[in-house]
């Protein structure tokens, strides 16, 4: 498994002290960083995707829509 890491791309970092008895080692630190790519080939099997998230940020959107919050002229000027 091959990924060209792209700049801004979306990653997920770990960093972890593992605990007593860990087969890592008690009070090992553990880093890790995998792009989206590798995220999902690797962990996609064990992993749920929730749209709580996606609803919020909907209803946000919505929201900045309806009442012109951060956009008018007033407060930025000319942007």
């Amino acid at each position: 498994m091959r990924f060209e890491w792209e700049w801004g791309q979306e990653f997920l970092a770990i960093d972890h002290r593992a605990g007593y008895g860990s087969v890592f080692g008690d009070g090992s630190r553990l880093r890790l960083d995998l792009c989206q790519h590798c995220v999902k080939e690797v962990l996609g099997q064990w992993l749920t995707q929730r749209e709580e998230f996606n609803k919020g940020i909907q209803a946000l959107n919505a929201f900045v829509e309806r009442t012109w919050l951060f956009t008018d002229d007033e407060h930025f000027g000319s942007l």
